[in-house]
């Protein structure tokens, strides 16, 4: 950041080249000398509700021509600004002040990016000493004294200090949402955020982890995370980047399935999970298994015999019969690790066991929402982040992904009701008729669990319903939850440390 910066002005005689920067020099004193002798004419041509060429990178051609053709440079000069009387008034420090207090939202915009440039970032685009194209009269970095009141000026000295100028600072930050093109056909331009934490960073030996938020908002913060040990421990730099359909890394404003096209997963894709349920049978061992059965039956039950009454239970008087059915199977895969011993209290004191199983899911209206595809779709189209995240994911096992969480054929715990054709209704209704998962083709174009590389670890708990979803080798034995997952850190630790001193 520095105060005045000629640089700009410079770099447009570069670009335009010798020619044409020669034209827009006569159309600075043009210019000039109309506003001593006429300045009311000369400043109309600026202001008329006419627009020839309409895109400044159109900049040269009709200069040279008009000059070719002895026409009046500065009206062709004027033509092709695209500018409107509207966008004028803006360059009025009194108007502009007027307009945004209007709630004027391109008056809001410009005062916002204003109170930067006057107060932090500055840049001024000066006229160079020699050889300039714009008017000399720009050349004082006095002019923007009063933007905000008398002795308003940018600190340009203390701004660098407080963000590090070129130097990147050590510490989180969220960056400016990048305009990064997207290679399709349709030229979509995706707004990606991306964080850095550097706390830990040593230049000129640490790697950078690139670490991703998957199916989610990205937040921040490693510091007291197994990433942030790491890197502690290497001199690393964490850079995440949000996913370009999740959070606020969308590039379109609604959910359409044209919209969501290019979406795409990249792992293996099944179309029938069965063993999520089967695994988890496994997992809380035979006596809660059981107990879960017996939920099921309960629910099962309820919607027959006062559906109002057992939906209540879980805030979920909405929900269709099966979605209700979803939603409680969910309930077990997400608390498996407080799951059974309040389950296996409230049968030995033969208290209310759907009531306590309940407790465990922590569900409220707001959750159950989502297990109802056409009210997701609403929150979606109304914007909310949660909702669009949701979408994104249902749209990936729509068409890509499936992992079905449907019922086994024997001994299941969720309900039978749960099977491929439930999942293909809801995919119906999000994204339209005979949307479908095409899991052979996703297979062959990610390549399934055929992966060609190496130094990879694919960490997965051994009381996890998904651990034969990806590619792995179980341990013998299990453990409990933390001691895994320390065990688990202190391998990915040496083995990194090994990569890269090798």
């Amino acid at each position: 950041m520095d105060c005045c910066g000629s640089d700009y002005d410079e770099q447009i005689g570069v670009s335009a080249g010798p020619e044409c920067k020669k034209e827009l020099q006569e159309i600075t004193k043009l210019a000039e000398e109309g506003l001593v002798a006429n300045s009311a004419p000369v400043k109309s041509m600026f202001s008329e509700e006419k627009v020839q060429y309409g895109r400044s990178d159109n900049l040269c051609a009709p200069l040279l021509e008009a000059v070719q053709n002895k026409t009046d440079l500065l009206r062709a000069f004027a033509n092709l600004l695209s500018l409107n009387r509207s966008s004028v008034e803006l360059y009025d420090a009194n108007e502009l002040k007027r307009r945004a207090e209007a709630n004027d939202i391109g008056a809001i915009n410009s005062m916002s990016y204003a109170y930067q440039v006057c107060t932090e970032l500055a840049a001024f685009h000066v006229s160079p000493a020699n050889d300039s194209i714009r008017l000399d009269l720009s050349n004082s970095s006095t002019t923007v004294l009063n933007c905000f009141g008398h002795e308003t000026f940018p600190d340009v000295k203390a701004s660098k200090e407080n963000y590090g100028g070129w130097d990147i600072s050590d510490r989180w930050q969220l960056l400016v949402t990048l305009e990064l093109q997207d290679d399709t056909r349709l030229q979509i331009f995706l707004r990606i955020r991306e964080f850095e934490f550097l706390d830990y960073f040593q230049p000129q030996q640490g790697p950078i982890f690139l670490a991703l938020c998957g199916e989610s908002t990205c937040g921040g913060g490693y510091q007291r995370t197994a990433v942030g040990a790491l890197a502690k421990s290497l001199g690393a730099a964490v850079v995440t980047i949000e996913h370009r359909y999740y959070g606020q890394s969308y590039p379109f404003q609604n959910f359409s399935y044209k919209n969501l096209n290019w979406a795409s997963s990249v792992v293996e894709a099944v179309l029938e999970y069965s063993a999520c349920d089967e695994q988890m049978g496994i997992s809380v061992g035979p006596e809660c298994k059981k107990a879960l059965q017996e939920i099921t039956k309960l629910a099962e039950e309820g919607l027959v015999t006062n559906p109002t009454a057992v939906k209540s239970v879980f805030f979920a008087q909405k929900l269709r019969d099966d979605d209700f059915l979803s939603l409680v199977a969910d309930i077990a895969a997400g608390a498996i690790g407080m799951l059974c011993p309040p389950l296996l209290e409230a049968i030995q004191n033969k208290t209310d066991l759907l009531m306590a199983y309940a407790r465990i899911g922590g569900v409220d209206s707001s959750s159950s929402d989502f297990y109802d595809a056409y009210e997701l779709r609403r929150q979606a189209e109304a914007n909310d982040i949660s909702a669009k995240d949701t979408m994104s994911w249902n749209y990936q096992i729509c068409t890509e992904l499936a992992y079905f969480q449907v019922a086994p054929t024997n001994d299941s715990i969720r309900s039978s009701r749960i099977n491929l054709q439930y999942y293909i209704d809801i995919c119906a209704v999000l994204f339209g008729p005979n949307t479908f998962p095409d899991v052979t083709a996703a297979n062959w174009n990610y390549g399934g669990r055929d992966i060609a590389s190496s130094r990879i670890i694919f960490l997965n708990g051994s009381q996890d319903p998904w651990q034969h979803a990806p590619k792995t080798t179980f341990s013998p034995g299990g453990s409990p939850r933390c001691q895994e997952l320390m065990k688990a850190h202190t391998y990915i630790s040496l083995y990194m440390k090994e990569w890269f001193s090798s």
